[in-house]
């Protein structure tokens, strides 16, 4: 196996045949992509960005009325030096962040950012969906006995009692 100095790119404007073939080969020989023409857009990237830097901009009492909990699971604020990478560090994470899911328990902070839920809410599923149709390419690419397996065993990406995909919102101060 040659040593590459570049990551593999797949392009998801081809054939579902030749983005097969490329996973296998990448998968096999790299072990990870970097995907272009995926259809999400970069204007809904950039709304996400603008969204979480809306978000981090508002008053720590703000933020604090959403932070995460028993009740709302994984989903909500979690404030700087709250979580801790490194458990050796002499403190915690220099962060904040702000996590969803498909989860129904969670409070979003639409009292003060009307477009928050729509925005986040619409790129989260843009990625379930991108992420379902690049497991099913997966499962052939990799010649499982059951091709289907990876997505059957994903598809309840929108249910947090089952799965805890998380898209995570972070700001380093």
């Amino acid at each position: 196996m040659a040593a590459s100095s570049s990551i593999p790119v797949i392009d998801l404007n081809k054939t579902e045949e030749e983005i097969i073939d490329k996973l296998h080969r990448d998968f096999t020989s790299v072990g990870f992509v970097f995907l272009v023409n995926h259809g999400i857009d970069a204007n809904s990237v950039e709304k996400v960005f603008e969204t979480a830097s809306s978000f981090f901009a508002l008053p720590i009492e703000v933020k604090r009325e959403y932070a995460r909990s028993e009740q709302t699971k994984n989903n909500g604020y979690v404030g700087l030096e709250a979580e801790k990478l490194n458990p050796k560090g002499p403190a915690g994470d220099y962060k904040e962040l702000y996590n969803c899911s498909g989860s129904k328990n969670h409070r979003w902070p639409c009292d003060h950012l009307p477009s928050f839920k729509p925005t986040i809410e619409a790129f989260y599923n843009c990625c379930s969906e991108l992420t379902l149709k690049l497991l099913a390419w997966m499962g052939k690419a990799l010649k499982l006995e059951d091709p289907s397996y990876l997505v059957e065993t994903h598809r309840s990406i929108y249910d947090d009692t089952k799965n805890c995909t998380t898209l995570r919102l972070l700001h380093y101060p």
